[in-house]
């Protein structure tokens, strides 16, 4: 699913997206008008859905609002943190394939690392300004001494390097790129 290379959706299929969009958000209106006609977790299956419909088509802002919107009422959920990574990626690679600027795929690699998304808004002064989006580094420090989630520790771990790895390629000077080089190495 990740490193997305070309859209390869046919116009028949991308109208059904287009389709399930729509009757994804008429559930979710409705979900918001009566509470009982949908249970708060349906409603994040179903953003999550959407969002990762969203990552598939390269839709990559539209993935990470939603995915964002999910993470401001349920920061922990690791498989939307997981998700939002692999968006940062798909999005990085798909710039360093097609554009000449660079800026934003290093950006984007950054944040797949990093996290990104500072909680301006949380009331919780511990949490303001933490990143809404971990990173990889952080899904790997969330997960690495629980062996329950030895899977996505590795997976982060993986991921981490892949990102740092990338960065490497796309930086022209030759002293830092040595020095992202090294920290894959090390990784």
């Amino acid at each position: 699913e990740s490193f997305v290379e070309k859209k390869v959706v046919s116009a028949e299929a991308e109208q059904y997206f287009k389709e399930s969009m729509k009757v994804y958000e008429k559930i979710l209106d409705m979900g918001k008008k009566n509470p009982k006609f949908l249970p708060p977790d349906m409603a994040i299956q179903i953003k999550m859905q959407m969002a990762k419909t969203h990552r598939q088509n390269q839709n990559f802002k539209e993935a990470l609002d939603l995915f964002k919107d999910i993470l401001k009422t349920k920061n922990l959920l690791l498989p939307v943190q997981v998700e939002v990574c692999l968006t940062y990626q798909d999005w990085a690679a798909k710039i360093n394939r097609e554009e000449k600027d660079k800026t934003k795929a290093l950006l984007y690699y950054r944040n797949a690392m990093i996290g990104a998304e500072p909680d301006k808004d949380n009331p919780d002064k511990l949490k303001k300004e933490k990143n809404i989006f971990w990173g990889w580094g952080e899904i790997a420090r969330m997960t690495a001494s629980n062996a329950k989630f030895a899977e996505q520790f590795h997976e982060a771990r993986v991921n981490l390097s892949t990102s740092r790895y990338q960065i490497a390629l796309l930086t022209k000077d030759v002293t830092e790129q040595a020095k992202h080089f090294e920290q894959v190495r090390s990784d």
